[in-house]
């Protein structure tokens, strides 16, 4: 079976007023941007087709693989493409019933569409026509209109027609870039890659901050961190993301050092958020997202999360907020995250969390006892100066320094 291109339908975007065709715009950028420019996006009105040669079903499938990874597809459908002339849309639809045939299925309906009113065949007739010489054709095909093992869809447009049968579902949402940047809090745990993923699917660009802390972490912790972000480059549109990897060692011994047991999470984490808010300002990302969880761990109750954001110059999104640990750890095996998230490579996070962490600081006393460490922005632009920055696009490193 040969295909003339594919039909990428979408979702959300068809919801959109007068920018619209804004994100269209984004969202044809972005396919192109994955694909490098190895094939054409055009536009028609609520569709946009993704061409390039007569593609075999093996060309196909690899289109389709990546295309299921752009944000703001809903559909993707490998399609044959006609004239108006009945005898070829005839032929086009026979010959799709027969790959479907070809699988095994014995049932089948016939969907037509339409838009282009001066077509002087209504879509019930052309379901009927349509129909009848599929059942010439392959008399041991059987007509279900309520669950048939296949459709042939037919789309009747202004330029053409478009038959297809197979359908590719994608990750909906609205095309990377059009929400905005943020830069994401990566630990080398499960969910702060999903909260990721999840601002991504809202059209938001994500670069990525992760504090390590060699020696105690390792070449491995620093490779579980690389390929999670590899994993979520593929997510994103062929936009790089910058990963920014932090050495905080002798920072949080200080912190170890001078501040009391149960206030050294909170205050490590009030750190990491002024480190943090130093990268946004430089790559200029308008808010911080992190994969906290509310009651989830100590640092995550409501006042240890409102202690922690104070020292953000920021806002601080948490798609994850609401989400239990099933419903997190389903999505990071959907995106591919889970299996790496869980290596045992030792974690900044479990190896510098006291035993008995406050669970409801309050501010005014956190604000005393940072007091003890001394000029913390000093120590934030320390760090600045040894942070390493790793560029990674299409699952690839591209950059590393």
């Amino acid at each position: 079976m040969k295909f003339d291109g594919v039909l990428i339908r979408y979702s959300e975007i068809a919801l959109k007023g007068k920018n619209r065709l804004d994100f269209e715009r984004k969202l044809m950028e972005n396919i192109s941007n994955v694909f490098d420019g190895e094939y054409t996006v055009e536009r028609v009105y609520g569709r946009l087709i993704l061409k390039g040669g007569i593609l075999t079903k093996s060309e196909v499938r690899k289109i389709l693989d990546r295309l299921k990874k752009i944000f703001g597809i809903k559909w993707a459908n490998p399609m044959v493409e006609t004239g108006f002339e009945l005898n070829e849309i005839v032929g086009s639809a026979v010959e799709l019933s027969k790959y479907e045939r070809s699988k095994g299925f014995k049932t089948f309906k016939v969907d037509t569409r339409r838009t282009n009113k001066s077509f002087p065949i209504g879509s019930m007739r052309m379901n009927e026509l349509l129909g009848a010489e599929i059942l010439k054709n392959f008399p041991d095909l059987r007509v279900n209109l309520e669950n048939p093992d296949f459709t042939i869809n037919v789309e009747i447009r202004e330029k053409g027609v478009y038959i297809y049968s197979e359908s590719e579902r994608g990750p909906g949402g609205l095309p990377v870039t059009t929400g905005g940047k943020v830069l994401l809090l990566l630990s080398g745990g499960i969910d702060s890659p999903v909260a990721g993923w999840l601002m991504m699917k809202r059209g938001v660009k994500i670069d990525c901050i992760s504090f390590i802390s060699p020696p105690f972490t390792n070449d491995k912790t620093r490779w579980k961190i690389i390929e999670v972000t590899k994993k979520l480059s593929e997510f994103s549109s062929g936009h790089p993301i910058h990963l920014f990897l932090v050495p905080l060692t002798d920072l949080l011994m200080h912190i170890k050092e001078r501040i009391p047991d149960d206030y050294m999470l909170v205050v490590q984490r009030r750190i990491m958020m002024r480190v943090a808010n130093r990268v946004a300002d430089r790559i200029g990302a308008f808010a911080l997202t992190t994969g906290e969880n509310l009651g989830q761990v100590a640092s995550q109750t409501l006042q240890n999360l409102h202690t922690i954001e104070e020292a953000s110059d920021r806002m601080v999104l948490r798609p994850l907020l609401t989400y239990d640990k099933e419903e997190i750890i389903s999505r990071a095996k959907e995106i591919g995250t889970y299996d790496i998230s869980i290596q045992p490579y030792p974690d900044l996070c479990v190896l510098f969390t006291p035993e008995h962490p406050v669970t409801k600081s309050k501010l005014e006393k956190v604000k005393k006892v940072e007091e003890k460490l001394g000029d913390i922005s000093k120590m934030v632009e320390e760090v600045m100066n040894d942070m390493e920055e790793v560029v990674i696009r299409n699952g690839e490193i591209v950059e590393d320094s």
